[in-house]
């Protein structure tokens, strides 16, 4: 049996390595700077988990049962609550990627929320651009 004596990644290789390595330091970066980030975390893992959970149920709906073994209003409780363990099962490992995007967008909106101090400078800015809406179209007097 022949050994290998050496081993050369190829480019693709080494990207992916690079890609991963400056995903995992930019979570270990926001996991210091964001607050409430394991909650983040969390809620994001639960939604993808209601999320695959619904997605599921039509499917397991499908599924006759044999009345020989199964069958009855306790199974049918039974296999909502299966469908939703299948679901959380396959969230907690990695789903279908669904969690990473609402976590990102959970950051996203808890970042705009330091930027903005109040909810009353939030509405006076939207106030502010409908009035200049408003204005611009008078002026170019396009009122159909």
């Amino acid at each position: 049996m022949e050994q290998l004596t050496s081993f050369k990644p190829n480019d693709y290789m080494v990207q992916a390595a690079r890609a991963e390595a400056m995903a995992e330091a930019k979570r270990a970066e926001a996991m210091k700077t964001i607050e409430n980030y394991d909650k983040i975390e969390q809620a994001a893992q639960e939604f993808e988990a209601v999320f695959l959970s619904e997605m599921l149920k039509p499917m397991f709906e499908q599924i006759k049962t044999d009345p020989m073994f199964g069958g009855g209003q306790g199974e049918d409780v039974f296999s909502g609550m299966l469908v939703q363990e299948y679901a959380n099962i396959m969230s907690q490992a990695g789903g279908i990627g669904l969690a990473e995007h609402v976590k990102d967008e959970l950051i996203r909106i808890q970042e705009q929320g330091k930027n903005v101090p109040t909810a009353q400078m939030k509405a006076d800015h939207v106030q502010a651009q409908l009035l200049d809406d408003a204005n611009a179209i008078l002026a170019a007097g396009d009122l159909r």
